[in-house]
C-alpha cells in the first residue's frame, strides 16, 4: 500500500512537471509569430479532451450527447476566440460561432436524435460548463497589447499558480490534518482542514506575486495592490474549490472516481476543474479594473 502511494505521488509529480513546462513554454512564446498558434492548439486539445470526458460521464447515465459534433464545434470556438484577440475586426466571431453551434446541435437531432430534450441539454451544457469558461484563458493571455505596462501572460501565470496552490495545499493539509469532512456525500476525501489550508496557501502565493510586482524594475508586469492580492487570492481559492466540488458532484452521480486514467492525475477534467470558475472570474476582474 505504501509503495503504491509513493508510486502514485511520483507519477503525479512527473506528469505535473511535464504539463507545467509545456504550458510555460506555450504561454511565454504566445506573442512570438512562429509559436502563436500553439496557444489555440494547446487550448483546443485540453478543452476538447475535457469535453470528451464530460460526455463519457454523461453516457454512463445512458444519455446520448452529440459528442463528436460538439467537440468539433468547441475546437472551432477556441480558434474563433483566438482570432478575435488578434484583430478587432473579428470581435463578433466567437458569438457568431456560438450561434452556429446552437443551431447545428439542434439540427443534428431533427432526424435521428433520440430523447432530444435531455440530450440537446446535456450537449449544450458541456459547452457552457467547459468550453466557454476555459476559453477565457486565451482572452486573459492577450488582454493587454505587447507594449502595455501589464502583461496578460503573467496574469495567466498568477491564475494558475494561485489555483493550483489551492489544490496541492488542500490535498497535503487534508491528508495530514484533515478529520472533519467538507462534503462527505460528494467527495469523502475532502476535509475542512484541507479547504482552509488551500485557502491560506492561495493568499500566500498571491502575496508573493504582489511583492514581486511592486519592487523596483517590476520583474512581474502586473498591477496588484496588497488588498487586491488578498481579495484575488481568497476569491480564486474559493472558486477553485467550488469547481473541484462541482466536478465531484457530477462524477458521484454516475459512481466514478476519475474522469479518465492519466497516470498519477486522473483525467484532464480532474486537472482543470479548478479553473472552470476561476478563469472567467479573473477575466471579469481585469476588464472591470483596467478598462482595457
Amino acid at each position: 500500500m505504501i509503495h503504491k502511494k509513493i508510486r502514485s505521488l511520483n507519477q503525479r509529480i512527473i506528469m505535473s512537471t511535464i504539463a507545467t513546462a509545456i504550458l510555460f513554454f506555450v504561454i511565454s512564446y504566445s506573442f512570438t509569430p512562429n509559436y502563436a498558434l500553439l496557444v489555440p492548439l494547446t487550448a483546443a486539445i485540453v478543452i476538447s479532451s475535457a469535453l470528451k470526458e464530460f460526455y463519457e460521464i454523461a453516457r454512463v447515465k445512458d444519455l446520448q450527447p452529440s459528442s463528436k459534433l460538439a467537440i468539433g464545434l468547441a475546437i472551432i470556438y477556441v480558434f474563433a476566440i483566438f482570432l478575435s484577440t488578434q484583430t478587432a475586426l473579428l470581435d463578433s466571431l466567437p458569438l457568431i460561432t456560438l450561434g452556429i453551434t446552437l443551431i447545428t446541435i439542434f439540427c443534428s437531432y431533427l432526424t435521428f436524435g433520440e430523447n432530444p430534450l435531455v440530450n440537446i441539454a446535456v450537449t449544450l451544457f458541456g459547452i457552457l460548463y467547459l468550453v466557454i469558461p476555459l476559453s477565457y484563458t486565451i482572452q486573459i493571455n492577450y488582454l493587454f497589447p505587447i507594449d502595455h505596462a501589464q502583461d496578460g501572460r503573467w496574469w495567466l501565470f498568477f491564475l494558475m499558480a494561485v489555483t493550483y496552490a489551492t489544490d496541492s495545499s488542500a490535498l497535503f493539509v487534508g491528508k495530514t490534518f484533515g478529520k472533519k469532512k467538507l462534503a462527505p456525500y460528494i467527495s469523502p476525501n475532502k476535509t475542512w482542514a484541507g479547504a482552509v489550508g488551500g485557502f491560506f496557501a492561495a493568499i500566500a502565493v498571491s502575496l508573493v506575486f504582489y511583492c514581486f510586482a511592486n519592487i523596483e524594475n517590476n520583474p512581474i508586469p502586473i498591477k496588484l495592490s496588497f488588498w487586491d492580492s488578498i481579495f484575488l487570492g481568497s476569491g480564486i481559492s474559493i472558486l477553485a474549490q467550488f469547481g473541484d466540488l462541482a466536478e465531484s458532484l457530477l462524477k458521484r452521480d454516475v459512481g466514478i472516481k476519475d474522469s479518465s486514467t492519466i497516470p498519477g492525475l486522473g483525467g484532464i477534467l480532474d486537472i482543470i476543474d479548478s479553473l472552470i470558475f476561476t478563469t472567467p472570474s479573473l477575466y471579469i476582474y481585469l476588464k472591470s479594473s483596467t478598462g482595457v
